[in-house]
């Protein structure tokens, strides 16, 4: 596997990660409480992870990977990981934190790969 091909599968596994949280957001009361009990976040989160979803996907299947690309995704993975960390600050549960530790360090990792695999700029 090459450079450009690496990049778009780490932009498509992340691009079906958050979709797979948007459904997951959506769909399970007991995730979604277990992060914010009031349940008031849970639409636009759901939203925000739809669309995060559509821009990754929507780069993993550009030929090349385009450097820009790479970048606004490790930027908005940047932002989620910001978002957990408020969240931790909230999550009343022992699932919740797990929940919201485990995607930071995951949107953490995918915008560090994202970041390094940025083709040079021309």
């Amino acid at each position: 596997m090459n450079r450009d091909e690496l990049a778009r599968a780490v932009l498509g596994l992340d691009g079906i990660g958050c979709a797979a949280a948007a459904v997951a957001v959506s769909l399970d009361e007991r995730a979604a409480g277990s992060v914010d009990p009031s349940q008031r976040v849970r639409v636009p989160v759901a939203v925000a992870l739809g669309a995060t979803s559509v821009v990754l996907v929507r780069a993993a299947v550009r030929r090349p990977a385009r450097r820009r690309d790479l970048e606004i995704a490790a930027a908005v993975n940047l932002g989620w990981v910001a978002a957990c960390c408020v969240g931790l600050s909230r999550a009343p549960s022992r699932l919740g934190r797990g929940l919201l530790i485990t995607t930071a360090l995951s949107d953490g990792v995918a915008a560090v790969a994202q970041w390094s695999l940025r083709p040079s700029a021309r």
